[in-house]
């Protein structure tokens, strides 16, 4: 009976490890303009070479990552702005995202997770043109917060 519930626990444990995991997701979009129809369509976008790191945090998140069309950001638990400077090739942009965070009870076993309601993204306009909420609640689904437009 002991060994039952030792294994038990253990996949609890490794359960509660798993859905932890929130996480801030961004991808990378050119806006083509059709001169005939005068309609912009979009289209993923790879980026040649990319460094992002946290303003006000010493951790580089990418350093030179190559053909990359997403990238994953950690948001600040004890604040509500999370500023990134990120530099695209030679060209560097400041990506300011403004949330609310709340505390989400996974179970007994588990605990709680912070996640976050995302309300306003502000961007300098170097190599970003514009920027897109398509989903302001980041949890632990696995889907793209914000569209980074060239």
């Amino acid at each position: 009976m002991l060994i039952i519930a030792f294994l038990l626990s253990c996949e609890n444990d490794e359960e509660c490890r798993k859905d932890k995991y929130v996480v801030f997701k961004a991808g990378f979009y050119k806006k083509t303009l059709n001169t005939q129809t005068n309609v912009y369509s979009t289209s993923a976008l790879s980026v040649d070479s990319i460094w992002v790191h946290g303003i006000d945090n010493d951790s580089m998140l990418y350093k030179n990552k190559k053909n990359i069309s997403s990238i994953s950001l950690p948001l600040r638990k004890t604040e509500n702005q999370t500023d990134f400077e990120i530099r695209f090739n030679n060209t560097t942009d400041t990506l300011t995202i403004l949330h609310q965070d709340t505390l989400q009870y996974l179970s007994l076993e588990c605990g709680c997770i912070k996640t976050f309601v995302v309300d306003t993204v502000i961007t300098t306009n170097h190599f970003i043109d514009s920027v897109k909420i398509s989903n302001h609640t980041v949890n632990t689904t696995d889907v793209e917060h914000i569209k980074i437009y060239h």
